[in-house]
């Protein structure tokens, strides 16, 4: 059973890398990004986007050390 807390991250993980791919497909399909300042800001976007899962996971490893006494 999942705790609420990991239903919340499970649940914005999946929003998370949703968002990823629609902009990939923003820039895979050219619409939208018809300039080079366009691109980067897409693919910043992702970026950012990646940023935060990083942190998710970063945030999960931190509490899991600190409910072991880590």
């Amino acid at each position: 059973m999942l705790t609420t807390s990991m239903a919340f991250k499970a649940e914005l993980v999946k929003l998370i890398l949703k968002l990823i791919d629609e902009r990939k497909d923003i820039i895979a399909s050219g619409n939208g990004v018809d300039d080079f300042s366009k691109y980067k800001h897409q693919v910043g976007f992702i970026a950012g986007l990646a940023a935060t899962l990083e942190l998710c996971e970063e945030a999960e490893t931190t509490i899991n050390k600190r409910e072991r006494g880590a």
